[in-house]
């Protein structure tokens, strides 16, 4: 098992740009907006409920992805649910 020291330098990685791993160590580093958050999940679930080729298209054509981020994005989130049995969203807790 790790120790405290493991996990909270395993969290100085969610420094954000411009931030100092520190902030993120102190807890002072600033949160993701609710509404931002909730975009996103719905993001998740409507993504997840289509075809993979639509979701692919629609990751292109409205998110400015390219194809392979876009193809990384719904493997990452095949791979999450493969892995946990779940993917959160809008709609999960």
């Amino acid at each position: 098992m790790a120790d405290c020291g493991d996990y909270a330098r395993s969290r100085a990685g969610d420094a954000g740009p411009g931030e100092r791993a520190d902030a993120v160590l102190e807890g002072r580093w600033r949160r993701r907006p609710l509404e931002f958050g909730r975009r996103i999940g719905a993001l998740v679930r409507e993504l997840r409920a289509l075809p993979k080729a639509a979701a692919l298209t629609r990751l292109v054509a409205e998110h400015d992805l390219d194809p392979g981020a876009a193809e990384n994005l719904m493997e990452f989130l095949a791979d999450q649910e493969a892995a946990t049995g779940a993917v959160p969203d809008d709609r999960t807790w």
